[in-house]
């Protein structure tokens, strides 16, 4: 028994690390103009504008949420869904 506890400890241990370890992908896909817009319109979408709070007081995609303000509690705005489609938006493309 205590053979068979010491293995799964273990195993669970190893297991664990490689999550911890595991990279993230390199890249997120690109989304189109017009796949957006129709998941704005039907309210489908987290919008993100990283552009600053000077250039999201002078503008922004309706309900996008300004980064720079509330990236402390970006955590307890996410969607409880981890399915959710969110999109970060900024006018530098790199």
């Amino acid at each position: 028994m205590r053979a068979l506890r010491a293995f799964l400890v273990t195993a669970l241990l190893l297991l664990c690390s490689s999550w911890a370890t595991a990279d993230p992908p390199a890249s997120y896909p690109d989304i189109s103009h017009s796949d957006l817009k129709a998941a704005i319109k039907s309210h489908g979408v987290f919008l993100i504008d990283c552009n600053g709070t000077s250039s999201y007081q002078n503008g922004h995609i309706p309900t996008a949420i300004d980064f720079e303000t509330q990236q402390g509690r970006l955590a307890q705005l996410l969607p409880s869904n981890k399915n959710a489609l969110i999109v970060a938006y900024c006018r530098d493309p790199r």
